[in-house]
């Protein structure tokens, strides 16, 4: 009997102390690797699982196949059944049982008579004794089968064929067995490649998680879990606290950011994420951003009847655009910003001019005094006040918007200061300003044309220095209306009076910007100007603001 013995061997790993109540913090790096690492163990461990199992019945039905067709061979030999009719069976029987154990790998062969009795074995002073598998029942009854059992020498595997006599009666068993412990060996040695592999993967996975580990780390810049929950809820905070509004988009044009203050500017209703910018904003500049790779700043765009100031700027990552990112400010809020900046400056100058006028008078009414002409004196104090407040009680019932009233009141100022005569129509008035046209926006525009005017006027004859302000406001639209008794603009001139640094004025100063400014305001709105000029009759501009925007009106962004 050939029997071969296993051996197991086993690691037993110790249980590490742990101090009570201290916390072990795992770092991403060592977490991607066990947990790279387990994926690859649990994947091998279900694919080597697998394979074992159908190496091992694939191999042992070869087997006992393989024992079968020896039972059947050793069963039709011609030897065997002539041996069967002889007085003494075991004498022609027992060389054939030692050459076939010899000869093949197996390692039980027997032949035994239709009542149990063996003729012949492996081991021949088993000769002459019963069977004592226990499974040789179905066998003796002229069955064909392979049959698992435990014999005197351990599990063993037989195959049982009946033998038959030239007659066609069943004389005889044909029994060729092999230990299920070299059945296990063979098993083994056939798996052996399927171990192998599988060591090999497991080594291959163990060093394309050490791998992605370490690519996963320098990805993030080596941020750790909490690290980016923190920079997240920071950036989730910083969105939130920003006064402007935020959104950006993905290289295929779907929004990935967008804040609350973005939502309440645009327009935006319900979760956007994910969706085309398209969807959200049909006239937006972003997509042509991805392509140019070229930033935009302070872009004016009208959405509704607000004013919205956009930047817009690609995101660009190792030379690559990957997407874009847009930043929308309320123009009202920057222009209230200016109008704080400035309206000091405006006061100031509003002021000096003033201060200047009261102090020709004064010293008219100090000559007059020092004269003795007290009653002139008297009269002319009079005089000066009454005219002073018709005028600001004239504007002030007229012009509803302070920061307009107070831009006229200190233009009447420089004129007078410059001998010049600002007249405001009687039949103006202003009760209130377009949503989208703020006074800001009407400072530039009228500001720039009153200031142009005065300076056009300032050196002519004294009859010629006047200047005219209609300011009219009804449910369709705002007129403001601004002429002079100039000399008129030039026809050469007129298409370039628009482009930003031309002028016609000499000497240092930022000359050359104001008309630009005014065409900007109102085409922004959706506004007009016409000018009307001529050398005998001056120029007029005339500016036309709709109270209310049409959507068809809108600006791209």
């Amino acid at each position: 009997m050939r029997r071969k013995g296993s051996r197991s061997t086993g690691t037993q790993a110790g249980n590490r102390p742990v101090t009570r109540g201290r916390r072990f913090n795992l770092t991403l790096q060592t977490m991607t690797l066990l947990l790279t690492v387990l994926v690859v163990l649990i994947s091998l461990g279900v694919v080597f699982a697998a394979s074992v199992v159908t190496v091992s019945r694939h191999t042992e039905a070869i087997i006992e196949a393989h024992l079968l067709d020896l039972a059947r061979t050793l069963a039709r030999m011609q030897q065997v059944r002539i041996a069967m009719d002889d007085l003494d069976p075991a004498r022609n029987l027992q060389p054939i049982v030692d050459r076939m154990t010899q000869t093949t790998q197996a390692e039980l062969v027997v032949i035994m008579n239709t009542d149990g009795l063996r003729y012949a074995h492996t081991y021949p002073d088993m000769a002459y004794k019963l069977f004592t598998g226990g499974d040789e029942d179905r066998a003796l009854k002229g069955e064909e089968y392979v049959s698992k059992t435990t014999g005197r020498f351990g599990p063993i595997v037989h195959a049982f064929t009946p033998i038959y006599n030239s007659a066609g009666q069943q004389v005889g068993v044909a029994v060729v067995g092999v230990f299920r412990d070299t059945l296990a060996e063979t098993i083994t040695q056939v798996a052996r490649p399927v171990y192998l592999a599988t060591t090999a993967g497991l080594l291959v996975g163990i060093m394309g998680a050490v791998f992605l580990a370490k690519r996963v780390k320098a990805t993030i810049f080596g941020l750790e879990p909490r690290e980016i929950a923190t920079l997240l809820q920071e950036r989730e905070a910083m969105l939130g606290s920003i006064r402007e509004g935020i959104l950006a988009i993905d290289r295929q044009h779907r929004i990935t950011l967008v804040n609350e203050a973005g939502r309440r500017l645009l327009g935006l209703k319900g979760e956007v994420m994910g969706t085309s910018i398209q969807e959200a904003l049909p006239n937006t500049r972003l997509p042509m951003v991805l392509e140019t790779r070229e930033p935009e700043f302070d872009h004016e765009q009208v959405l509704g009847e607000t004013v919205v100031l956009t930047s817009t700027v690609p995101i660009i990552v190792d030379g690559e655009v990957v997407g874009a990112i847009a930043s929308f400010r309320d123009k009202t809020e920057v222009t209230r910003l200016a109008e704080e900046l400035t309206g000091v400056k405006k006061f100031v100058e509003a002021l000096r001019a003033q201060t200047h006028e009261f102090m020709n008078k004064l010293h008219t009414i100090a000559g007059l005094i020092q004269l003795g002409s007290y009653d002139e004196a008297v009269d002319y104090i009079f005089q000066t006040t009454r005219i002073q407040q018709d005028v600001v009680s004239f504007i002030l019932k007229k012009v509803k918007d302070p920061a307009t009233a107070g831009l006229l009141l200190g233009k009447l100022s420089e004129a007078r200061e410059r001998g010049v005569v600002v007249e405001i129509d009687p039949k103006s008035l202003l009760t209130s300003l377009p949503a989208h046209f703020d006074s800001n926006a009407v400072a530039v525009v009228l500001g720039n044309l009153l200031q142009n005017a005065i300076e056009a006027v300032e050196k002519l004859e004294k009859s010629r220095r006047r200047v005219t302000v209609f300011l009219y406001q009804d449910s369709e639209q705002l007129t403001i209306k601004v002429k002079d008794q100039g000399q008129g603009i030039p026809a050469g001139i007129l298409p370039k009076m628009y482009e930003k640094g031309f002028t016609t004025k000499s000497g240092r100063g930022n000359y050359g910007i104001g008309l630009p400014l005014v065409k900007r305001e109102v085409e922004a709105v959706g506004g007009q100007i016409k000018v009307d000029s001529s050398p005998t009759e001056g120029t007029c501009f005339t500016i036309t603001i709709p109270m209310h925007l049409n959507v068809n009106d809108k600006r791209e962004e």
